[in-house]
């Protein structure tokens, strides 16, 4: 049997809401038929308008040969209002101002982080040649609902300003909200340090990785050595041995 950390039970809560609720507006995203129309959902009337945002429209009408009007989107846009209603009801709600969150594992020389859209698009980080794919772009929803959970954890009760590395610390999370006023958090902890935020850092790292592990991405990695990995790996040590001994 697999036990969750607090962490990772109130992570996993808050993305299972958010998939739910985006499972519902993807599964309206096909044709429309007879009995589609006679359930339609509140916002929606006979004559085929729904109620939008204003905002919602003009990001909907923008869109360059897009089927607009459509039944299905008329659905999807009500669907994906009713997402955000339901999230907020539980305290859930976008997070627009550009974010970052990161968690380094000091001794393992690695570090994996998130964005949020407001920070970047994912279209533009992706597509953009990096040395490694350690970040990813979730949606602003997605960031709201993560920074709730470190909230609930108790990361900013013992985090410091700024952004910083405690001598002797093995893991440290960070978080930076840009904005009219910028700021950033760190929570570290290391053997050294004893017991003191061992479980919090811990737990704080945790919902951290559930939302990075769970976040598809497709990054173009500058890899000149990538195709090495298609090599039989027989064939490409003795070519790496023929090439040594010729330097020799």
């Amino acid at each position: 049997m697999i036990v969750l950390s607090r962490a990772h039970q109130s992570t996993f809560l808050m993305r299972n809401l958010l998939l739910c609720s985006l499972g519902l507006l993807f599964a309206c995203a096909g044709p429309s038929s007879n009995q589609d129309a006679a359930q339609k959902p509140a916002g929606v009337t006979d004559s085929g308008s729904s109620q939008r945002t204003d905002a919602s429209a003009s990001s909907i009408d923008s869109l360059d040969g897009a089927v607009l009007g459509s039944e299905a989107e008329k659905v999807a846009i009500a669907r994906h209002q009713q997402m955000l209603a339901d999230l907020a009801k539980r305290g859930i709600y976008p997070e627009t101002k550009p974010t970052q969150i990161s968690v380094s594992y000091h001794r393992a020389g690695t570090t994996i982080g998130l964005y949020n859209e407001a920070n970047m698009s994912q279209t533009d980080y992706y597509t953009t040649s990096r040395a490694s794919a350690k970040y990813k772009v979730i949606p602003d929803i997605e960031m709201g609902a993560l920074l709730m959970a470190l909230d609930d954890l108790g990361f900013y009760d013992e985090a410091k300003d700024g952004i910083s590395r405690v001598s002797g610390a093995s893991l440290t999370v960070v978080v930076r909200k840009g904005g009219d006023e910028e700021k950033s958090y760190s929570l570290s902890w290391g053997a050294s340090m004893g017991k003191t935020n061992n479980a919090l850092t811990q737990n704080c790292a945790d919902a951290v990785r559930v939302i990075f592990d769970t976040t598809r991405s497709v990054q173009v990695v500058d890899n000149p050595n990538g195709t090495d990995f298609f090599l039989d790996e027989r064939q490409r040590i003795q070519n790496v041995n023929a090439r040594n001994a010729i330097k020799h």
